[in-house]
């Protein structure tokens, strides 16, 4: 499970998984044809799969996790916080 938003944003920063999890937002994500869209072997999406699944994002059906997420969400500054952040 994500700890914090700075964790998710690495993990989405990878083209692949950032592309599965709004697959799985959709519904249940297809690894092969992922794979197929994508150009890559199985091995990589299962492995990217793998990552979202460890974080808690996706489970074992590779569908998103909505209040795992929502989880991160509620952790993200408040505008005022991050402006004060900023100055």
């Amino acid at each position: 499970m994500l700890e914090n938003p700075a964790d998710l944003i690495r993990l989405v920063s990878d083209t692949l998984r950032l592309s599965l999890l709004g697959r799985a937002a959709e519904g249940t994500v297809d690894v092969e044809a992922v794979a197929r869209a994508f150009g890559v072997p199985k091995r990589k999406v299962a492995e990217a799969t793998g990552k979202l699944r460890a974080a808690g994002l996706i489970d074992a059906e590779l569908r998103l996790v909505p209040e795992n997420l929502r989880g991160i969400a509620a952790k993200l500054p408040t505008p005022a916080e991050a402006a004060a952040a900023i100055t």
